[in-house]
């Protein structure tokens, strides 16, 4: 009886886990790409600094004679120098929001990732709980402390 509580208040906070963090990652990136894709705009921007946290780079573009800046990957550039053009996606009512690269493939890696990280990050966590359930009911452990006389 109590094993079956056990399992069943693991798989409760197993699947629970999950569906906050699905939550959570519905705030990450995903959306973003996916309302570039649907009704983003683009337009040519470059290349102003290379070499930023994470591999990244920084451009400016413009969107109704306002000079905008933004942060992609290294790994989306063909040429790895300041003055190099990019083709910058960005939402017509917020421009300020932008991203460089395919947005079909970032959109798909963000969906993949996230759904990875919703099975894989709990089970992590709760890996261990039966782990430790399973060795502490065969293994008696026991610690006797020894007082120096």
């Amino acid at each position: 009886m109590q094993t079956k509580l056990f399992l069943i208040l693991w798989l409760g906070a197993f699947l629970g886990t999950g569906l906050l963090i699905g939550v959570w990652s519905n705030f990450c990136d995903a959306p973003i790409y996916k309302q570039l894709l649907d009704r983003g705009q683009v337009v040519s921007g470059v290349v102003s600094k290379l070499g930023g946290a994470h591999a990244t780079f920084e451009y400016l573009y413009s969107v109704n004679g306002k000079t905008l800046s933004g942060i992609g990957f290294l790994a989306d550039l063909h040429e790895k120098q300041v003055g190099t053009s990019v083709k910058v996606h960005y939402l017509p009512d917020k421009p300020q929001v932008s991203r460089v690269g395919d947005m079909n493939s970032r959109f798909r890696n963000a969906i993949a990732s996230s759904l990875l990280f919703i099975v894989l990050y709990p089970g992590m966590i709760f890996l261990g709980l039966p782990l430790l359930y399973i060795m502490k009911s065969r293994f008696r452990f026991s610690v006797s402390v020894q007082s120096k006389t």
